[in-house]
């Protein structure tokens, strides 16, 4: 028979994991939008919440747009985080666009005060059909209206300025000036993380426990098909072990059938040579 593995007893990962409140950024109130089922709080840095921009700032109008938090840091077991993306939800845009009028999206890249590069990726909705030189113009100007605002602030007050609106009314004005508009947004707003600022502090690894478990679990399914192969190697040896017993036996009985057969044979040849020697004496 095979080895049996003894499992130890050990607590359940679930029970050593308890919940941890992650907060909103400060130009949000900081307030509690999450919570984070963890062992370690530590543990919470890194991780990203989407979180409707009508729960941050108790306003209804805003449930169309969402806003991404990172957090950053722990203090007192809760998680601060940062702004990392804004954005509209697509229906929205969907109903906005309608037909007679021209859509102008862009995409371009801007450097805050304190080096963090952004992504703006405006929408901007005429009230009737341009030709295409009066849409360069709208690009042009919105492109060095958005890049000056960006230089001029930091980022976290660039999030600010566009979750309250501020951004889009002034931004409306100046592109007012070159054409009618019937709708000006900032679909997207989102800060680049391999580039620009450090949101995170230095040395910080994210997810470095998940390669941890991998680890440990790739070592257990080792030691386990180890242990796996013994087995099987000690069936191996004991099926071969009863397979020569066997054999063994079966000669054996083979050779007892045999013995009996020869003495069989001649118990029969000695019956025999009894009754022609009766025969004989009775015909003399």
């Amino acid at each position: 028979m095979g080895r049996k593995i003894k499992s130890k007893s050990t607590i359940p990962n679930w029970k050593k994991k308890k919940w941890y409140e992650i907060v909103s950024p400060s130009v949000f109130g900081e307030k509690v939008v999450g919570e984070s089922f963890c062992e370690d709080p530590q543990s919470m840095i890194g991780k990203v919440v989407k979180v409707n921009l009508m729960n941050l700032m108790e306003n209804s109008r805003k449930q169309t747009m969402s806003v991404k938090i990172r957090v950053v840091r722990v203090n007192d077991n809760k998680g601060f985080t940062k702004p990392i993306k804004f954005e509209m939800l697509p229906a929205t845009i969907r109903r906005l666009v309608r037909s007679g009028r021209d859509r102008i999206d862009l995409s371009f890249t801007a450097t805050s005060k304190d080096g963090a590069i952004l992504r703006f990726k405006p929408l901007i909705v005429t009230k009737s059909n341009i030709c295409s030189s009066t849409r360069t113009d709208v690009r042009k100007v919105a492109e060095d209206f958005l890049t000056n605002f960006a230089n001029e602030n930091n980022f976290e007050s660039v999030f600010a300025e566009v979750a309250r609106a501020n951004l889009q009314r002034s931004f409306r004005k100046a592109l007012s000036k070159v054409t009618p508009l019937k709708l000006v947004e900032i679909r997207v707003l989102e800060i680049d993380l391999k580039k620009g600022v450090r949101l995170l502090p230095e040395g910080t690894k994210i997810a470095s426990s998940d390669k941890k478990i991998n680890v440990d679990e790739s070592k257990k399914t080792e030691s386990v098909n180890d242990s796996l192969k013994i087995t099987s190697e000690e069936e191996k040896s004991e099926n071969a072990e009863s397979k020569t017993t066997e054999e063994a036996k079966e000669k054996e009985d083979k050779s007892e059938k045999k013995t009996k057969k020869k003495a069989d044979s001649e118990e029969e040849v000695g019956e025999s040579t009894e009754e022609l020697i009766v025969e004989d004496k009775k015909a003399e």
